[in-house]
C-alpha cells in the first residue's frame, strides 16, 4: 500500500472531529413512528483512532430501531479498542469477525424481546482511522462511505449497487451476507456516512454531488455544534426537495489537514464558507483564511502580532476582533498571548 501522506509536515499529529445527526423522515413521522437509524461515533483517547458507524433498521421489521442501535453501537465498540489488530486482518477475517459479534447482540436482544433475530435487522456502513493515516471500512446494504482528501476532493468509497429491486437490499443479520470491505494508509482526510435517505440526493452520474461538497468541507473547521446546525439545514432542504425517510449522516474530519482542504477553494467559496464566521467581506475571509493556514502548521501557537501582519491589518486588536468568532466558538484557543488551531 502506498502512503501518500508523504510531503505534508512531520510531527503533526493527525486529530479528528466528528459530528452525526439524526431525524425521522416524514413517512415515519406520519406513520407515527421515530427515526429508525442510528449513528454512533468515537475517538479512542489512547491511540486517537477515531470510528464512525452509521446503521438503518429495515422498516418493515418491528424492532427496526433496536436493531439498528445495536448493530451501531456493537460496531463502533468491537474497532475503537482494537484498531491496530483489526486491521493487520483480511478483509474476510474482519468481516466475519464483526458481523458474528453484531450478530451474537442482537440474538441476545431478540431472546430479550422475545422475537426472531430477522425483526432487527439493519444494514452497516463503519469507517474507522488512525493519526498515522490507516484507514478501513466495512459496509453491508444501502448508504453511502464517502471519503475526501485536498487534493482529490471528495468520491463515493462505497455505495450498495441494487441489482433486485430499488428497495430491496440486505442486512447484517442475513447468513453470509455480501459486504464491501477496504483498507488502506493515507490519502483521506476526512468522511461523511450517511443512510439511504439522502443518498439519491448526494449522488448523480459522476459519483458525489459536487453540490455537497462544501458540507463535507464545513466538517473541517465548525465545530461539533455548529456542523450539527449545518446538518439539519441540509436536511431541512432535503425535506423540502422530497426526502421522505429518515436521514442520518457522519461526518469525521482531520482538522490537522484544514489548510490543505481550503487551499483548493476558490475565493468566493472560501468567503461563502467563512461568512458563517462573520466575514462580511471577501477581504476577510481572505484574512481569516490566511490565518487558519498559518495556525495549522504551527500546533504551539501563533503570537496575535504575527498574526495581525499575516492578516495584513494594522492593530493587534483588529485581528483579535476577526478571530474572535473562531474562538467563540471552540474553534481556537488562547494560552499565554498564543492562538492555537
Amino acid at each position: 500500500m502506498n502512503d501518500t501522506n508523504k510531503g505534508r509536515r512531520p510531527g503533526r499529529r493527525r486529530s479528528f472531529k466528528l459530528c452525526a445527526y439524526s431525524e425521522a423522515g416524514t413517512s415515519h413521522i406520519r406513520r407515527g413512528k421515530g427515526c429508525e437509524d442510528m449513528a454512533a461515533a468515537g475517538i479512542d483517547p489512547a491511540t486517537g483512532v477515531a470510528v464512525a458507524a452509521v446503521s438503518d433498521g429495515a422498516g418493515s421489521c418491528t424492532f427496526a430501531s433496536e436493531g439498528a442501535q445495536i448493530t451501531a453501537r456493537a460496531a463502533l465498540d468491537y474497532v475503537l479498542g482494537q484498531f491496530d489488530a483489526l486491521y493487520e486482518q483480511d478483509g474476510e477475517t474482519f468481516a466475519n469477525g464483526i458481523l458474528g459479534f453484531i450478530r451474537s447482540e442482537l440474538i441476545g436482544a431478540a431472546e430479550m424481546l422475545h422475537t426472531d433475530i430477522t425483526e432487527l435487522s439493519a444494514t452497516l456502513l463503519l469507517t474507522a482511522i488512525a493519526p498515522d493515516g490507516r484507514y478501513l471500512y466495512l459496509h453491508v446494504g444501502d448508504g453511502l462511505i464517502v471519503a475526501c482528501n485536498a487534493e482529490a476532493g471528495a468520491w463515493i468509497m462505497s455505495q450498495y449497487h441494487h441489482t433486485i429491486a430499488p428497495n430491496f437490499t440486505t442486512f447484517v443479520t442475513v447468513p453470509d451476507t455480501e459486504y464491501d470491505y477496504g483498507k488502506g494508509r493515507g490519502g483521506i482526510d476526512g468522511f461523511l456516512l450517511c443512510s439511504d435517505g439522502p443518498e439519491l440526493a448526494f449522488t448523480d452520474e459522476a459519483g458525489f454531488a459536487l453540490w455537497c461538497e462544501p458540507l463535507l468541507r464545513s466538517a473541517f473547521l465548525f465545530t461539533p455544534a455548529r456542523m450539527e446546525h449545518e446538518l439539519r439545514r441540509m436536511v431541512l432542504f432535503l425535506k423540502n426537495e422530497g426526502m421522505y425517510d429518515d436521514c442520518t449522516i457522519i461526518t469525521l474530519a482531520d482538522r490537522t489537514r484544514s489548510a490543505g482542504i481550503y487551499a483548493t477553494m476558490t475565493p468566493a467559496q472560501q468567503q461563502e464558507m467563512f461568512r458563517s464566521m462573520e466575514c462580511r467581506t471577501s477581504r476577510e475571509a481572505e484574512a481569516l483564511f490566511a490565518a487558519l493556514a498559518l495556525l495549522t502548521t504551527e500546533p504551539a501557537g501563533v503570537s496575535l502580532g504575527r498574526l495581525t501582519r499575516v492578516m495584513h491589518l494594522h492593530k493587534p486588536h483588529y485581528a483579535a476582533r476577526r478571530l474572535w468568532p473562531l474562538v467563540r466558538d471552540g474553534i481556537l484557543a488562547v494560552e499565554n498571548g498564543r492562538y492555537r488551531f
